[in-house]
């Protein structure tokens, strides 16, 4: 190893030294850190401060009355710099000095930290190879001695990068991060109090995450990728200032970001827009600022920026709107490419329903002086946004009557003789009215259609205009709608009725069915529609177009509460997916060959799954089918074959999907999930299998299925180290590229954000 020390003399020069280190194996990798933590310390007690732990300095005051205590809680809180200086309270701030270090891997998959300019070995660990969960001291290593790599041999271990790096404001949080046999390891330093004389005070933790860089052994991808890619590239590229963000950029087949922000977590984010990624760059003028460069895998230069209006301090990213009302229900019109969004805000109310002639609700204004405290009611409406700027459109809002409260909206497509295909999109509302005990609950259908006008001058996002077509009053109120083959279903209490929107005019009834107790929800797949009950679980119902009549196929007999529902696609085969109070997830199937169902009347329980959290709404898309290899090819994906993954929303604000795998890769990994149960430690010593077993409150007449594997516990397998990999896998007769392989394939087709 060379070192380049820069000679600030009279003349600036460079001087050249070959400094001593251990000579045993050859050294594959080598990076240089700076540290500004104050973490890398070979002197000192774990009572040392440490400067990125430390609050900002604050000012208390001091109250010294009632009526200072009184101002700070209803009132101004008065201004700090009043105070004396005695009575404020103030951390002092130590200045820390910037150190210098060098991280090194070799070839027999060791991995040593020296400190500069001397190269002194300050840490050492013979074992990184096998990505243990925690880097700890190997102690001092002569020089003459050559260095072991611990249990497995040169020829198993393969680090490809390693780099050393500060993360987060100011570069005060240190990590490790290499990619050793093709998989990225992350490294967090912490204190630990090292009796050995001269070396790091510290170690290092595994951060456990869910990035997998490499695809199954000799796949299309990898071959293409392979061709026109370095050894010695460094795949490992830190960057500061880009977009305002500072982290690590991961180069290869499968690119990704790296970002620490102010929340201190790592947030991981896949590039896979380009293909394969070469080599990477900041990159910053007058024309491109704070921007970067790359090369693709058809060596083809890009130079880009990233989206300012996102945020990537979390899981996926992320842009706030602020609406400074309550959402509700959104929805896309194609046509018009504008986001319909009904939202409420709760205003003053100062008018009461009463008891009128024929038991009609007669409304009477209340006059009250200033300071009387109104009651509050919500107030919905219906308003058009921009999907550029999300910006609202100044001249599409609707406000709905007051007591009316929006239960459904869609944007359908309904049978029109205006197009050539025989469809158009149509806003449909569904509202129900809330008067109170003595007036009966009622609702109402209104349909919009977003026309186009002459936009004012300086304002293009005039240009659309919400125009009612439809709003009669219903006799019940409205809980739900769907679209099935250009009709429109309505949910009403226990009645459900199919409509036909004739001549933009007028709604005509079709077809009704009488159900259960009190359907809140519908979702249906041209002419099978599944609802769901408050208390009686889901029915399956069929519209047929030639007869005109809706009828029912088949109803789950248990009692269950629930939350949302929606259909599960699987190639040819078709599940209906359900939710309930008890945080369960439950897969039904129309079996009638099956001897449980009786003939086809009773659905037939498939899986079943504890959330751990209510979930009420699903929502399905289209599994990726291909995955880019640049801009002029593409592989496709045999897992996405006719799949659909099935994405679900949580009451405590989580998002979590459902995707059908394979027969093959389902027996594998669930004999993975048994394995990683029993030998894996759990938080807080609990049971996975326990905690995922479905549990109702209601007494069942039937056996557990299961048949549904706890993604977070198998994406575990990842973080396990080198030697617990393959015990599992030859546990379960298998190797482990082949499971990292299934579960590169589940996250190709479910990786749309």
């Amino acid at each position: 190893i060379g070192l380049l020390e820069l000679q600030e003399d009279e003349k600036p020069s460079l001087s050249l030294s070959w400094p001593k280190i251990n000579k045993g194996s050859k050294i594959t990798h080598i990076s240089a850190y700076t540290d500004n933590s104050s973490l890398f310390t070979t002197e000192g007690s774990l009572d040392r401060e440490i400067v990125h732990q430390q609050s900002p300095p604050t000012k208390k005051p001091h109250l010294l009355s009632i009526d200072e205590e009184d101002q700070l809680l209803y009132g101004d809180i008065f201004e700090v710099k009043s105070l004396s200086p005695q009575q404020t309270t103030s951390v002092p701030q130590t200045k820390i000095e910037s150190s210098h270090w060098c991280i090194l891997s070799r070839e027999n998959g060791s991995m040593e930290i020296y400190r500069l300019p001397d190269f002194n070995l300050v840490f050492s660990v013979r074992n990184f190879g096998v990505a243990p969960h925690t880097l700890c001291d190997s102690g001092p290593i002569p020089l003459t001695s050559p260095v072991d790599g611990g249990t497995h041999s040169g020829s198993d271990i393969s680090i490809d990068d390693i780099i050393c790096v500060g993360m987060g404001p100011g570069g005060i949080y240190p990590y490790i991060m290499a990619i050793v046999n093709k998989e990225l390891v992350v490294y967090e330093a912490y204190v630990y109090k090292n009796t050995t004389v001269d070396h790091l005070k510290l170690r290092f933790s595994k951060v456990s995450h869910h990035v997998l860089l490499h695809d199954r052994k000799d796949t299309k991808l990898s071959k293409h990728f392979q061709q026109g890619v370095s050894q010695y590239t460094s795949k490992l590229r830190i960057f500061q200032g880009i977009a305002g963000y500072s982290g690590v950029f991961v180069c290869g087949t499968y690119p990704h970001w790296i970002f620490m922000s102010y929340r201190h977590a790592l947030n991981i984010h896949p590039m896979y827009i380009d293909g394969p990624v070469l080599c990477f760059a900041p990159f910053n003028n007058v024309n491109c600022q704070n921007g970067f460069l790359y090369f693709n895998s058809e060596s083809e230069l890009r130079i880009c920026v990233l989206p300012v209006h996102l945020s990537y301090d979390s899981y996926w990213p992320v842009r706030k709107v602020l609406l400074n009302s309550t959402p509700h229900f959104i929805g896309y019109h194609m046509e018009s490419k504008t986001h319909v969004v009904v939202t409420s805000e709760s205003k003053p109310l100062s008018v009461i329903p009463q008891v009128g002639a024929d038991d009609n609700e007669v409304f009477e204004h209340v006059e009250r002086d200033e300071r009387f405290v109104l009651p509050n009611e919500d107030v919905f409406h219906v308003q058009l946004y921009s999907p550029t700027s999300w910006e609202p459109v100044p001249t599409a809002k609707v406000t709905m009557d007051t007591f009316h409260h929006v239960t459904s909206m869609k944007v359908m497509s309904l049978r029109s003789q205006e197009t050539l295909s025989g469809r158009k999109e149509f806003i449909v509302v569904a509202t129900t009215t809330l008067y109170g005990e003595d007036l009966n609950s009622k609702g109402k259908i209104q349909i919009y259609d977003i026309i186009e006008v002459i936009p004012e001058p300086g304002k293009p996002l005039t240009k659309h205009k919400l125009k009612s077509l439809y709003s009669q009053d219903q006799k019940w109120p409205v809980t739900g709608l769907d679209c099935v083959d250009g009709l429109i279903l309505t949910c009403m209490g226990q009645k459900i009725f199919m409509w036909q929107f004739k001549d933009k005019k007028d709604l005509m009834a079709v077809a009704f069915i009488d159900a259960e107790t009190y359907i809140h929800s519908a979702r249906s797949i041209r002419g099978l529609i599944l609802i769901s009950d408050i208390s009686r679980s889901v029915q399956l119902l069929q519209y047929q177009e030639k007869r005109r009549s809706l009828s029912l196929i088949s109803e789950d007999m248990s009692s269950m509460e629930v939350y949302g529902s929606d259909f599960l696609i699987d190639g040819s085969h078709i599940g209906f997916i359900v939710s309930d109070s008890d945080q369960n997830v439950v897969l039904f199937q129309y079996q009638p060959e099956n001897p449980d169902s009786n003939g086809g009347a009773f659905l037939t329980r498939q899986a079943d799954f504890n959330a751990g959290t209510n979930i009420n709404v699903f929502l399905r898309i289209r599994c990726k089918t291909s995955a880019s290899l640049g801009a002029s090819h593409e592989i496709k994906i045999a897992l996405a074959d006719k799949r659909q993954c099935t994405f679900f929303g949580t009451l405590d604000g989580g998002l979590g999907y459902i995707l059908p795998v394979p027969e093959k890769v389902y027996r594998r990994l669930s004999m993975l999930q048994i394995k990683l149960t029993q030998g894996i430690r759990h938080i807080a010593g609990l049971n996975p299998k326990a905690f995922r077993t479905y549990s109702s409150r209601h007494h069942m007449l039937y056996g557990i299925q299961r048949n549904m594997l706890d993604g977070e516990l198998i994406w575990q397998y990842l973080n396990l180290s080198l030697k617990e990999k393959n015990d599992f896998a030859k546990q379960i007769g298998t190797f482990p590229a082949q499971i990292l392989g299934d579960l590169k394939e589940i996250e190709k087709v479910t990786s749309h954000f």
